[in-house]
């Protein structure tokens, strides 16, 4: 089972306090135990813990947070953890909220609105601007549309997963014609759904992490689900098998031949989305393919690069120069392991972002000319 944000729960025996509460009694349960018993994170215990595992753990940090509250609105966080961080007026009013109370939790900044007659006990700095940052925006669409999930790249925020551009307007799916609508602050997606496609976001429904992949592939392209499904493959999130079965259950589908070839080409070995599209960049000019992420050994000592075409003695790293910015020792280390692979009789090439995204075919060329 999965929970909280896209992470591995332990198992859970018996019922919970807010499953065991009656309706005389409607909101008795505990933050703490669901938090500690259903929102767990864990997983293999070998797990890469990357740009993924670190946005969930930030969300599970927040909701920990949102606990040390005033005891007449422990009902009230109970309810919104368990149903996505987010509440209706009809909820705060069933668990006695006053409107003036939330009125001023809003205007203090303690809580947020991310949507009309929605709110979120979180403030602004923990949801994004406004409180409409793209998980709480998608988990607000879907508890005022019940029996959607939340989807396509709506869903990869919410799960953690790399995107290459903004999600846009919360986006749902449904299996139900009569629930189909589009507006200006939402797209809902009619789509059949089976159990393996669901899941949850702290109760919130959102498609399984497999078919959030496969959904983002034939939205967006084969570049948007391949650093997808790289990201959530190389910290074990999904396995290939799975994203195989999700490409299977959208058969004639629009779009699906990106979502095969997405899936096709991902590899968990790949370490950030930029090693991703590079990657994708030597498929599409026809390159021969490298080995990833392979030591080579020098007078320095030993050295993984990102990409190598051992025959040819040729190494391409992609840098992201994140890890440069603010330590210069990083730096110099670089330099320093350059001229050792050099000496070792490697070529090094280096790409940049805009090197492959926006100029892909002279990054071709010069790859192509150093394999000669």
């Amino acid at each position: 089972m999965w929970t909280g944000t896209g992470v591995l729960s332990a198992p859970v025996h018996g019922a919970s306090p807010d499953q065991r509460a009656t309706d005389d009694h409607p909101m008795d349960p505990d933050p703490d135990w669901y938090l500690d018993n259903v929102v767990v994170a864990g997983g293999p215990e070998n797990a890469p813990v990357g740009a993924v595992r670190q946005r969930q753990a930030a969300w599970l940090s927040k909701a920990h947070a949102v606990r040390a509250v005033h005891h007449e609105l422990v009902p009230a966080i109970a309810l919104a953890l368990r149903q996505g961080l987010v509440l209706t007026r009809n909820d705060l009013r069933a668990v006695g909220v006053p409107p003036p109370t939330t009125r001023r939790l809003v205007r203090r900044g303690t809580w947020t609105v991310p949507r009309r007659g929605v709110v979120c006990p979180l403030p602004a700095a923990a949801t994004g601007p406004s409180g409409a940052g793209p998980e709480i925006a998608a988990s607000a669409a879907a508890l005022v549309w019940p029996g959607t999930l939340m989807a396509f790249a709506s869903a990869a925020a919410v799960h953690g997963l790399p995107l290459l551009s903004p999600p846009g307007p919360p986006a749902l799916t449904a299996d139900h014609y009569r629930r189909a609508l589009s507006r200006e602050d939402v797209r809902l997606h009619i789509s059949a759904l089976v159990s393996e496609d669901e899941d949850h976001w702290f109760g919130a429904p959102i498609t399984s992490i497999a078919r959030t992949v496969v959904d983002l592939s034939r939205e967006r392209g084969v570049a948007d689900g391949l650093v997808a499904a790289d990201a959530a493959l190389h910290e074990q999130l999904v396995t290939p098998t799975e994203l195989e079965r999700a490409v299977l259950r959208q058969r004639g589908w629009p779009g699906v031949r990106s979502a095969r070839r997405a899936v096709e080409l991902a590899d968990g070995r790949a370490e950030s989305p930029l090693e991703s599209l590079a990657r994708l960049c030597f498929m599409t000019g026809g390159l021969p393919p490298p080995q990833l992420q392979t030591w080579i050994e020098t007078d320095g000592g030993w050295y993984r690069v990102d990409f190598l075409w051992p025959e040819r003695r040729v190494v391409v790293e992609a840098d992201g120069l994140v890890k440069y910015r603010n330590d210069w020792r990083a730096l110099v280390e670089e330099k320093r392991r350059q001229e050792y692979l050099e000496r070792a009789g490697y070529r090094v090439i280096r790409l940049l972002w805009d090197d492959v995204v926006h100029d892909a075919a002279a990054t071709i060329a010069r790859v192509r000319l150093a394999l000669g």
